[in-house]
């Protein structure tokens, strides 16, 4: 956006900036749960990581990296865990 008050230095609330009746258009999940069916080790991107499911069928892959260094991969197109490669992005 060129809109001079929408800067790197000012914060904007979401609801501002994406204006707020087409924040109505998403659905929040309340839950999200971990299922062994999704979580299959012959997968490449689950042997370093889960998948897990939120209530509304969405998938989010949790990576652990190293020790102390973890990703979180979430794409709302994604509908089956193989749909999540192993490529590090």
């Amino acid at each position: 956006m060129n809109d001079p008050k929408y800067d790197n230095y000012t914060f904007t609330p979401a609801e501002e900036f994406f204006e707020a009746d087409s924040l109505r258009a998403f659905n929040t999940p309340t839950s999200i749960a971990y299922n062994k069916e999704d979580n299959n080790p012959q997968q490449a991107s689950i042997k370093t990581g889960a998948i897990f499911r939120f209530n509304d069928d969405k998938l989010l892959l949790l990576q652990f990296i190293r020790p102390k260094m973890w990703k979180i991969r979430f794409n709302s197109n994604v509908v089956t865990p193989a749909d999540y490669n192993d490529y590090n992005s």
